[in-house]
């Protein structure tokens, strides 16, 4: 209660005057102040009678007693808030001191560290099975090295924690140790920088892993340190001098800071909590119980631990994806300066009507991928750069396309029974056998003599056979092994297989390989031999099946757009009705008909199809062309489209029956010289202006068949079952199948006479005691040369 004309209290038991000052005597009118032992006071502080009391006397004494009571509580808590103050003063400097002798410690030690590591790592390289145990202790033993560093971000929190509680002390202090990490840090570096990147400079020449490290610091240098700083237990001081020594950018060291955040609040965050309850903070009172200070305690830790956990299991997550990246990156640079392409095994695909796991395999080497099936050993995908245009990220790299037809899956392919043989070998005689039938001379037993034999195949492409009918090789899941840096695929095909006599070893191997001009080239080997013991012989002619699109395997230009060259063919072989060749060898000089089929120069397949569809289907010239430039707008509504020959009326060379899909579907005699000793000469070399991809096809075989995917229609097979449910119609790749020629089987081998042209291109016979088939086809992935 408050009396009017009262002088104010200032607990010196003396009272003060109007400004304030101390007073000695006391007004007269004043009652003399209690000193607590209910007899009060006079002016000296000598107790003296109480005089009689009054109403208003008992006022005047109760409220001298509370501001009395006051005044002592007031002066407690400034004695309890010095000791606090002076507290924080010691434990401010012994922080201060751990922190300049730790960093004393640490700089007067690398040095020490550096030879020893250099030592330990050149063991490791001599030593690697027992290295990888110690490299492991020695991260163990540095991590718990460094557990100081975390202490004392958690004393930092304490002390911040006991002076402005914790939700004061958890940001003043987080903010305190972040700025000095990140001042300390950029000091490092630049230590770092100038001091020790020579030295790392020879580690990174003299240790793959130094290498790997200062490659992928020079690539991915912020996102690196960025996960580096999320890790609270990281070795911050090293990490900072062994930054500035590699090749990561000031800029993206600097950013990467960042990641210190999170730690940073976690450990402050867990020593405020012990600072705040231990009662002398802001939030320290007594009206804090000390259950919410202990639960307040209990709860800094287990968040502080688990945002720990967490943030150090993501770091250690993405780091190993990095590292991993790194590793592949480095195996493919590797593989660039050995010349050898990187070979994986993907996925098996187990399919439960197959009689035994499809295998597939990928073949890296530059820019250049080729996936690879042992279902019919087929290709089924191949990577190219388009070298018209880079990628986003500017470091030179080409933004890559599959130019392969192909089914979605092998499932796919083997579910519908691969009917366009896409990218398989097909055999076992590639190409068409006419009415399913060819006579072969077998030697007797005993070898007495020999007779004639006939043969009847199945009659799988109208009245012929194709490709060695519906369950040919192109549909078996061959078996597959990796013979050094290539893929080898095996057959074995018994006697009667298909109705062909003799039981026969196929393998195909493939590998990638550097040639001696800027590119990247494929080889295929195929071979076959009879089966040991094996008295009869056989026909054998193998093929590789695949569809080329230089645009994309889905572009909708389809292959219009393309150029193709057949240098060393100035001969085909013209065919019947049934595409069937006639046995004519027929140049391509002239006008006409011939010129029609004249690739000796580098000719538009638009332009070549439109001249066909004039002079080889019969169509008139608004109808072949039209067929074409419809294509080529890109309308969608054409998809379903297709370039027929007229349904009468036609050329009379026509070699189709009336409407019926047209295109190229012949067979080239490969001719010139050739500049290997095993006899590869050129046969094609297709390209594609719009990107630059150009592939140069090159072969043992005596002929090639030319195919423009006449046939394929958008349904057989559906979208739904190609890659990237791609629609595949008539024109949309291109084959260029090196092989013997078709319907060639001689059943004596001797030459039919009048046929000696036709007869150099003859289907290759295995005979007991005879050559093994050997048939070798490259194709050399370039980037086409700038004219002028």
């Amino acid at each position: 209660m408050s009396i009017p004309g009262d002088a104010p209290y200032d607990g010196d038991g003396e009272g003060v005057d109007g400004d304030g000052n101390d007073r000695v005597e006391a007004p007269p009118t004043a009652p003399a102040a209690d000193d607590g032992d209910g007899e009060g006071v006079h002016v000296d502080g000598d107790a003296a009678e109480a005089p009689p009391n009054t109403p208003a006397d008992d006022d005047f004494a109760d409220n001298a007693s509370d501001r009395s009571g006051r005044s002592e509580a007031s002066m407690q808590r400034q004695l309890r808030a010095e000791k606090v103050r002076r507290r924080n003063r010691i434990l401010l400097f012994l922080l201060l001191a751990a922190i300049i002798i730790f960093v004393i410690v640490d700089s007067l030690t690398s040095k020490y560290v550096a030879r020893a590591l250099s030592a330990l790592y050149e063991w490791v390289d001599s030593h690697p099975l027992p290295g990888a145990f110690v490299l492991t202790l020695v991260v163990f033993l540095a991590t718990l090295a460094f557990i100081p560093g975390a202490l004392l971000t958690i004393g930092c929190g304490v002390v911040y924690g006991m002076i402005g509680g914790l939700g004061r002390g958890t940001a003043i202090g987080s903010a305190v140790v972040f700025v000095g990490a990140a001042v300390g840090s950029e000091a490092s570096f630049v230590v770092g920088r100038y001091l020790l990147r020579d030295c790392v400079g020879r580690w990174v020449e003299r240790y793959r892993i130094f290498h790997a490290v200062d490659k992928a610091m020079e690539k991915n240098g912020f996102r690196i340190f960025f996960l580096l700083r999320l890790s609270p237990i990281i070795p911050f001081n090293a990490l900072n001098y062994m930054a500035g020594a590699t090749a990561v950018t000031l800029r993206d060291y600097t950013l990467a800071l960042i990641g210190l955040l999170p730690g940073t609040v976690l450990y402050v965050f867990v020593g405020a909590s012990a600072g705040s309850a231990m009662g002398m903070g802001k939030d320290g009172d007594d009206s804090v119980s000390r259950g919410a200070r202990i639960a307040s305690i209990v709860a800094g830790v287990v968040l502080g631990v688990l945002g720990v956990i967490a943030v150090s299991y993501y770091a250690k997550k993405e780091l190993n994806r990095i590292v991993a990246e790194q590793e592949m990156e480095k195996q493919r640079e590797e593989s660039l300066e050995e010349q050898v392409a990187l070979v994986e095994e993907l996925p098996t695909i187990l399919i439960d009507t197959a009689e035994s796991p499809i295998r597939l395999f990928r073949l890296t080497l530059g820019d250049i991928t080729v996936e690879l099936s042992s279902l019919g050993a087929s290709i089924t995908k191949v990577l190219l750069p388009d070298y018209s245009q880079s990628s986003s990220s500017g470091n030179g790299d080409f933004v890559r396309d599959d130019v392969v037809l192909s089914y979605a899956s092998p499932k796919e392919q083997f579910e519908d029974g691969n009917r366009p043989f896409f990218g398989a070998i097909v055999g076992r005689v590639a190409n068409r056998i006419k009415g399913g039938v060819f006579q072969l001379s077998q030697t007797d037993g005993d070898g007495s003599g020999s007779a004639v034999e006939t043969y009847y195949l199945e009659r799988n492409n109208g009245p012929n056979h194709l490709h060695g009918g519906s369950d040919g090789f192109c549909r078996r899941i061959w078996t597959a092994d990796i013979v050094g840096d290539a893929i080898q695929f095996t057959l074995t095909s018994p006697d009667g297989d298909q109705g062909y006599p003799a039981g026969v070893r196929v393998t195909a191997t493939y590998f990638l390989a550097r040639i001696e001009s800027q590119g990247v080239k494929l080889r295929l080997d195929m071979r076959a031999s009879l089966l040991p013991g094996e008295t009869k012989a056989t026909p054998l002619a193998l093929a590789q099946h695949s569809y080329l699109n230089l645009a994309s395997h889905s572009s909708p230009c389809r292959i219009l757009g393309h150029t193709l060259q057949l240098p060393n063919c100035a001969r085909y072989t013209p065919l019947d009705k049934t595409s069937i060749p006639t046995r004519e060898v027929r140049r391509v000089d002239g006008e006409g008909e011939a010129a029609a089929m004249d690739f000796r120069k580098e000719t538009v397949l638009a332009d070549a199809l439109m001249h066909y569809g004039i002079e080889k289907a019969g169509l008139e010239s608004n109808d072949a062309r039209n067929n074409v430039q419809q294509i080529l707008a890109g309308d969608a509504s054409n998809d379903e489209r297709v370039a027929r020959t007229p349904t009468s009326g036609g050329a009379p060379a026509a070699n189709l029956d009336g409407d019926a899909p047209y295109g190229f579907d012949h067979n080239y005699a490969i001719e010139g010289s050739s500049s290997t000793e095993e006899g590869m000469r050129v046969a094609a070399i297709l390209s594609h202006p719009s990107t630059g991809r150009c592939i140069r096809v090159s072969t043992t075989a005596p002929g090639m068949q030319l195919y423009t995917a006449n046939y394929l229609d958008g349904s057989s097979p559906p979208p739904a079952l190609c890659k990237d449910g791609a629609r595949y119609d008539q024109w949309q790749g291109i084959c260029l199948e090196t092989q013997t020629y078709p319907d060639s089987i001689y059943p004596d081998d001797a030459t039919v006479y009048g046929e000696e042209e036709f007869a150099t291109g003859k289907c290759f016979i295995l005979r007991p005691g005879g050559e093994d088939y050997f048939h070798a086809v490259e194709y050399e992935f370039l980037q086409m040369r700038e004219e002028g």
